[in-house]
């Protein structure tokens, strides 16, 4: 049986989020068999589960029991997920040298295959009887992290590498024991839909050759002052102009550092919206993940060469020059 949980769809133009959170005064009972699970969007900028969970039928015994429960996430199929397994085990039971513990298994499935990741056993900040756990799994900049712990410590158990999912895929609890669930929490954000355009690069270079548009070419980053409290640089960026009939938009070719797997060439970086002055433009900036920076910025072209793009809330600003050739390169 598989008890799936509805999402809560938050839309908006610019982000895509999901959230859904279940806590429960009577506990969620789940026979050893069921499972709950929530689809995921692919592409998550923000990720992070929580699973409060206890066993009742756990208790000492000699050796390592059977009995566990397991958190689930990036699951595309039955062959091909990431997994924590929570079980117990004593480790010389009836023996004044006896140690209750813990055991945490986080493994991968890759077409049917195990690959054992991590295996730990904790002995404090963990309930070792029959009250209850919580696992977390959340990410944070480019990381994984895998926590469990009873109550608000929490262990952590491991920090994977995070990778964008390719797909869509599920994360949840399933119960390989009967179990009482008090607590599931799964939040999690999308960037937002890129804005693409259908050029390739030899197309956009031969219609930038043909354009007698002062505005309109290939830009190289040049320089930049920031304050790195308030914002940083995703890139040494290279970018094209090119008029939309409203303005114009930027387009990004190369030279992210941050969120690199998310700027395709041919993305809209940005739009350069006309003020009445010669020269000066409101700006629109996407960041690294894809949202828009700030209000408030705008951006100024400089004899024709040097494009300024200010951001005054965030004390920053960005120049980039004019490319002489289409197969110039920035270099920090």
């Amino acid at each position: 049986m598989i008890r799936v949980l509805s999402l809560i769809l938050c839309m908006s133009v610019w982000v895509v989020s999901m959230s859904t959170e279940q806590i429960y005064d009577e506990p969620l009972i789940l026979d050893k068999g069921e499972c709950v699970y929530d689809t995921v969007p692919a592409n998550l900028e923000y990720f992070k589960l929580h699973y409060r969970v206890r066993v009742p039928s756990n208790r000492e015994r000699a050796g390592h029991s059977p009995v566990k429960w397991r958190v689930v996430w990036n699951k595309t199929s039955d062959r091909d997920y990431y997994s924590i397994d929570i079980s117990w085990g004593n480790t010389a039971f009836g023996d004044f040298t006896d140690e209750r513990y813990l055991q945490a298994d986080v493994y991968r499935m890759v077409d049917g295959h195990r690959e054992n990741i991590e295996t730990r056993r904790l002995c404090k900040d963990v309930d070792l009887g029959r009250g209850y756990n919580s696992v977390v799994i959340y990410r944070w900049e480019k990381r994984l992290f895998v926590q469990i712990g009873s109550m608000r410590r929490l262990n952590d158990i491991i920090i994977l590498p995070y990778t964008l999912n390719p797909e869509v895929s599920v994360c949840g609890l399933d119960a390989l024991a009967d179990i009482e669930v008090k607590r599931i929490s799964v939040l999690a954000e999308a960037y937002p839909v890129p804005e693409m355009y259908s050029w390739t690069e030899d197309n956009l270079d031969k219609y930038l050759l043909g354009s007698r548009d002062p505005v309109e070419g290939y830009w190289c980053y040049l320089d930049r002052a920031n304050n790195k409290a308030m914002a940083i640089p995703g890139g040494y960026y290279r970018l094209a102009i090119v008029n939309n009939g409203n303005g114009y938009d930027i387009i990004y070719l190369d030279g992210a550092d941050i969120c690199k797997e998310l700027w395709r060439p041919m993305r809209i970086k940005g739009k350069l919206m006309p003020t009445g002055f010669v020269d000066s433009y409101d700006l629109i900036w996407y960041d690294a993940r894809g949202h828009i920076v700030s209000n408030e910025m705008y951006a100024t072209i400089e004899q024709d060469a040097i494009l300024k793009l200010s951001f005054p809330l965030l004390e920053s600003e960005l120049r980039f020059r004019r490319e002489i050739r289409r197969r110039d390169r920035c270099q920090p």
